[in-house]
Protein backbone atom coordinates (compact mmCIF):
# COMPACT_ATOMS: atom_id res chain seq x y z
CA UNK A 1 0.00 0.00 0.00
CA UNK A 2 1.36 3.31 -0.93
CA UNK A 3 1.75 5.99 1.72
CA UNK A 4 0.09 9.41 0.92
CA UNK A 5 1.82 12.30 -0.05
CA UNK A 6 3.12 14.66 3.23
CA UNK A 7 2.15 18.73 2.68
CA UNK A 8 2.84 21.60 4.95
CA UNK A 9 0.74 24.84 4.55
CA UNK A 10 3.19 27.56 4.31
CA UNK A 11 2.54 31.43 5.39
CA UNK A 12 -1.26 30.78 4.87
CA UNK A 13 -2.24 32.83 6.75
CA UNK A 14 -5.99 33.09 8.52
CA UNK A 15 -7.38 31.15 4.98
CA UNK A 16 -5.37 27.97 7.40
CA UNK A 17 -8.77 28.12 9.05
CA UNK A 18 -11.37 29.10 6.87
CA UNK A 19 -10.03 27.09 3.61
CA UNK A 20 -6.93 25.18 3.94
CA UNK A 21 -7.91 22.44 7.01
CA UNK A 22 -11.78 21.90 5.86
CA UNK A 23 -10.72 20.90 2.51
CA UNK A 24 -7.90 18.89 3.81
CA UNK A 25 -10.06 17.25 6.41
CA UNK A 26 -12.59 16.02 3.64
CA UNK A 27 -9.26 14.41 1.95
CA UNK A 28 -7.32 13.38 5.05
CA UNK A 29 -7.49 10.04 3.67
CA UNK A 30 -5.47 11.08 0.87
CA UNK A 31 -2.73 13.56 2.18
CA UNK A 32 -0.91 14.02 5.31
CA UNK A 33 -0.64 17.40 7.09
CA UNK A 34 3.14 17.52 8.63
CA UNK A 35 3.37 21.36 9.16
CA UNK A 36 1.60 25.02 8.99
CA UNK A 37 4.30 27.41 9.06
CA UNK A 38 3.37 30.94 9.95
CA UNK A 39 4.97 34.15 11.01
CA UNK A 40 2.01 35.57 12.76
CA UNK A 41 -0.20 35.02 15.78
CA UNK A 42 -2.96 35.13 14.55
CA UNK A 43 -2.47 32.46 11.82
CA UNK A 44 -0.61 30.18 14.53
CA UNK A 45 -4.23 30.50 16.91
CA UNK A 46 -6.72 30.46 13.30
CA UNK A 47 -4.66 27.05 12.86
CA UNK A 48 -5.21 25.80 16.82
CA UNK A 49 -9.23 26.66 16.75
CA UNK A 50 -9.34 24.74 13.17
CA UNK A 51 -7.08 21.58 14.12
CA UNK A 52 -9.29 21.65 17.68
CA UNK A 53 -12.03 21.77 16.12
CA UNK A 54 -11.21 18.81 13.90
CA UNK A 55 -9.89 17.02 16.90
CA UNK A 56 -13.72 17.20 18.30
CA UNK A 57 -15.06 15.90 14.73
CA UNK A 58 -12.32 12.98 14.39
CA UNK A 59 -11.47 12.16 17.30
CA UNK A 60 -9.66 9.01 16.82
CA UNK A 61 -8.17 10.21 13.26
CA UNK A 62 -4.38 10.59 13.70
CA UNK A 63 -5.11 12.39 16.72
CA UNK A 64 -1.25 12.58 18.19
CA UNK A 65 -0.31 14.13 14.89
CA UNK A 66 -3.12 16.73 15.76
CA UNK A 67 -2.13 16.82 18.80
CA UNK A 68 1.57 17.28 17.90
CA UNK A 69 0.61 20.32 15.61
CA UNK A 70 -1.71 22.00 18.28
CA UNK A 71 0.97 22.08 21.04
CA UNK A 72 3.79 23.35 18.31
CA UNK A 73 1.38 26.62 17.32
CA UNK A 74 0.94 27.32 21.11
CA UNK A 75 4.77 27.11 21.84
CA UNK A 76 5.43 29.28 18.60
CA UNK A 77 2.65 32.06 19.89
CA UNK A 78 4.27 32.12 23.40
CA UNK A 79 7.76 32.38 22.06
CA UNK A 80 6.95 35.05 19.61
CA UNK A 81 5.13 37.35 22.73
CA UNK A 82 6.81 40.53 23.81
CA UNK A 83 7.54 40.52 27.59
CA UNK A 84 5.07 43.20 27.52
CA UNK A 85 2.25 40.02 26.57
CA UNK A 86 1.44 41.79 23.27
CA UNK A 87 2.09 40.58 19.75
CA UNK A 88 3.67 42.18 16.82
CA UNK A 89 1.13 43.12 14.61
CA UNK A 90 0.40 42.24 10.86
CA UNK A 91 -2.06 43.36 8.40
CA UNK A 92 -0.65 47.24 9.34
CA UNK A 93 -1.71 47.35 12.70
CA UNK A 94 1.79 47.10 14.58
CA UNK A 95 0.92 45.52 18.08
CA UNK A 96 -2.30 43.60 19.08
Amino acid sequence: MTKPPQIAILGAGIFVRTQYIPRLTEISDLVVLKAIWSRTEESARAAIQALTSFKKLYPRHRGEETEKCIERAAIFIEKIQAPNGSWYGSWGVCFT
